[in-house]
């Protein structure tokens, strides 16, 4: 299926019609997509994130929860309810992303996408044994206490030089801190103690939910240089085509 909407996804975004009405299309398929994804993490979200944190922890690859999971389980303890994924980052320099994927992948995962910049792995999306995304970010040191944080977006109003690539946009955010585990909707998990601070970086006022809050938009960020690749998974790897 995955494979199948990227296909799809690949060839809207290839041509000039298509292009404009990819967004339309992907609109339509999310109204149908979230609301089972939803479901399915509020059924199986605490058997993905038992599984997520034993594999982390037993390869010594320190992460954190963060963003909506983060939020969820600090304002809520639990899910939020629009959210239909599980969001952790990788505590800067602590591992390479494409060393990080390899333990996904060999404990089983299944690989959804990647997005990379000047030859750099920035982000990928695996899907649990239970069909649970995992979105795995790399945060970037920049000064005592502080971090960049990178998203690929992409629009059908710039060219773009072919249909794998995209904007890459960059936040100014809080470093987490004191990162310890706490027990949250039945399992154990890392966040950071300072999460306060990790929030209001990313959300601002993060204490009243809004569910329209757009990541993009309602943030301040600059786009970078040239643009992200979304990679497929030989390429995360560095392997040549089979």
């Amino acid at each position: 299926m995955v494979r199948f909407k990227n296909i799809v996804r690949d060839f809207l975004k290839a041509s000039t019609a298509g292009r404009f009405l990819y967004p339309a299309l992907q609109k339509c398929w999310r109204s149908y997509d979230r609301p089972r994804l939803r479901r399915r993490l509020r059924k199986f979200g605490s058997q993905a994130l038992s599984r997520m944190h034993s594999i982390m922890v037993s390869n010594g690859i320190e992460y954190y929860c963060d963003y909506g999971t983060l939020m969820g389980f600090v304002r809520e303890g639990d899910f939020i309810k629009h959210d239909d994924d599980i969001d952790i980052s990788i505590r800067p320099g602590s591992a390479k992303a494409v060393d990080v994927l390899k333990v996904f992948l060999d404990a089983g995962y299944g690989y959804i996408h990647a997005f990379e910049y000047n030859g750099e792995l920035m982000e990928f999306t695996v899907a649990d044994l239970t069909g649970i995304p995992i979105d795995v970010f790399f945060p970037k040191a920049v000064s005592a206490g502080k971090i960049h944080g990178y998203q690929s977006v992409w629009s059908p109003d710039f060219k773009y030089p072919d249909e794998v690539s995209n904007t890459l946009i960059e936040y100014d955010f809080v470093e987490a801190a004191d990162v310890h585990s706490i027990t949250v909707v039945g399992t154990e998990v890392l966040v950071p103690g300072n999460y306060d601070e990790v929030l209001t970086s990313e959300y601002g006022p993060w204490r009243v939910p809004n569910s329209k809050f757009d990541t993009v938009t309602d943030r301040v960020h600059r786009q970078m240089p040239g643009f992200s690749r979304t990679v497929q998974r030989h390429e995360a790897l560095g392997e040549a085509r089979a």
